[in-house]
């Protein structure tokens, strides 16, 4: 590995925390692996076998932009999302169902997915103050779901909704979606769903949430 040459393409190749699939392809494919074992061991991660980074090429590089591609290794993977590639430690399963309740004002840390659901306290925004006594379910994505965000006086699938905001398809399966009697009223730091939400110059908790493992 020429680890100057790789700190040279990491400095035109890194976007966030993650690398850039167009400037990498401005390079040759010995300067690409190149690039890979020094982005990879720079974050940590065990490097893989040649065979690994030769999958990473072809399958993660070369697929279709629309395409979810993974590729693992003792340790660590790899996946896309529109231009970049990031490398993280394995995501585990989330369950779809998660036995914690949730009340707005009250911080509640998750061990799986690994984060913290938080709300904020504003006038005219967020989910309105009647519903500050009630015990919010979580759960999590299983397809399907639908949602009226408030204001935009039509109904999205949620998958759609979480595409236009830029979330990557394995984020979206660990974003907690709050239920009330079994209606879905909110996605945290997405939005507020139709009659759930704060009236203009009344208080409302507009619900967050923090990846304790995020990487993005």
């Amino acid at each position: 590995m020429n680890a100057v040459l790789g700190e040279i393409d990491l400095s035109s190749c890194e976007s966030g925390a993650g690398l850039s699939i167009k400037q990498m392809k401005r390079l040759s494919r010995v300067r690409q692996s190149n690039l890979l074992r020094s982005w990879i061991q720079r974050g940590g991660f065990v490097l893989p076998a040649d065979k690994i980074l030769q999958r990473v090429l072809d399958e993660v590089l070369d697929c279709v932009v629309d395409a979810s591609p993974l590729v693992q290794w003792p340790g660590a993977e790899i996946r896309r999302y529109r231009d970049l590639i990031f490398v993280m430690p394995p995501l585990p399963e989330v369950p779809s169902f998660c036995p914690c309740e949730w009340r707005p004002g009250q911080s509640l840390q998750l061990d799986n997915p690994a984060g913290l659901l938080t709300a904020t306290l504003g006038n005219g925004t967020g989910l309105h103050s009647r519903l500050q006594t009630q015990k919010f379910e979580i759960r999590f994505r299983r397809g399907g779901e639908a949602v009226q965000p408030a204001s935009r006086g039509q109904t999205h699938s949620l998958k759609k909704l979480l595409q236009e905001k830029g979330i990557p398809a394995w984020e979206r399966e660990r974003l907690p979606l709050l239920y009330v009697d079994g209606q879905l009223v909110a996605v945290p730091d997405i939005c507020i769903c139709e009659g759930f939400q704060a009236e203009s110059g009344q208080p409302g908790y507009f619900p967050h949430w923090s990846r304790l493992d995020a990487y993005l």
